[in-house]
């Protein structure tokens, strides 16, 4: 009877341990949360195709992707989308770098994901040469940017992108016009295949330079310009390509107040910027959101 009472015990250890061991292993992954992606400036109209589920599909699309990939924890497309409707951030467009770390908090993760689709260009191109015959085709360029934004301090603490293209003889650009995201049809149609390959560089490029948010702070270097005149809604500041600053790049807009009793100024976030053109020392910044009107002398953070 005793051996029997040993031998139950040895088999629950076994069966716990596991367990155990897995709940260990887990619980040191990135918690990471993948929000949906942003439309950018494209036409979406002209193809009769449905941003709304195009985007979605984008998004769910890396989230599987994300999941089971050693070192991070991935949450769940519907829990994501129950926060968002709950705290009404669906309805307020554009999320900044501070209500992400608000989405991430509620959530309970250290860093969420910000896509933008920012090209997806598409074009007919003739003349293309297959033995002996001469076929149209259709182009397709697909391009994201993506950011990590830590939800403990608001920073960005990666930059990144993803591309794909893709070219289909014997199509022409009429072809794609109203094609459903789930469909066979889109997947197997250039647009389909080059989402598909931006979506896997996208993941890849994250996978590979994603940092640890915990080791992380405190030691991003982070750059730093002044605004130096407004044109119409946008910004030039005085930093550009030679200082590793790339299109489509966000970062915050800071104001600097004078707090008496203090020695140096405050400084106050009030908005979020992007990268809209590049020069060497130079750039111009689309004014995402501000609390007020951006003026010279404006500090700009990336």
């Amino acid at each position: 009877m005793k051996k029997i009472r040993v031998s139950i015990l040895m088999l629950l250890i076994l069966l716990i341990f596991p367990l155990i061991s897995a709940e260990v292993v887990s619980s040191a992954d990135t918690r990471i949360a993948v929000l949906t992606f942003e439309g950018g400036n494209i036409n979406w109209t002209r193809y009769n195709f449905k941003r709304s589920e195009i985007l979605q599909g984008i998004t769910e699309q890396i989230t599987n992707d994300l999941v089971g990939t050693e070192g991070i924890s991935v949450i769940e497309r519907t829990r994501v989308e129950e926060v968002l409707t709950e705290q009404d951030f669906g309805l307020t467009g554009r999320v900044d770098n501070y209500s992400a770390a608000e989405i991430g908090r509620i959530l309970g993760v250290e860093a969420l994901i910000l896509g933008t689709v920012n090209r997806m260009e598409i074009s007919d191109k003739g003349g293309i040469q297959v033995g002996p015959l001469t076929l149209s085709a259709v182009v397709v360029d697909v391009e994201y940017t993506g950011r990590m934004v830590d939800t403990e301090t608001a920073e960005i603490l990666l930059s990144f992108t993803g591309v794909g293209s893709e070219t289909d003889t014997g199509f022409s650009v009429s072809d794609l016009k109203g094609f459903s995201f789930g469909s066979s049809s889109f997947a197997n149609s250039a647009l389909g295949k080059s989402i598909n390959v931006a979506n896997e560089d996208f993941v890849n490029n994250f996978i590979e330079n994603m940092p640890d948010p915990s080791e992380a702070r405190g030691e991003i270097a982070s750059l730093e310009g002044q605004v130096l005149e407004l044109i119409g809604d946008r910004l030039v500041v005085n930093i550009g390509r030679a200082d590793d600053l790339s299109k489509g790049q966000r970062g915050s807009l800071i104001k600097m107040v004078d707090v008496a009793g203090l020695d140096d100024p405050m400084t106050v976030p009030i908005g979020e910027v992007a990268v809209y053109h590049l020069e060497d020392n130079a750039a111009i910044l689309d004014v995402i959101e501000a609390e007020e009107l951006p003026k010279p002398g404006f500090i700009v953070r990336f």
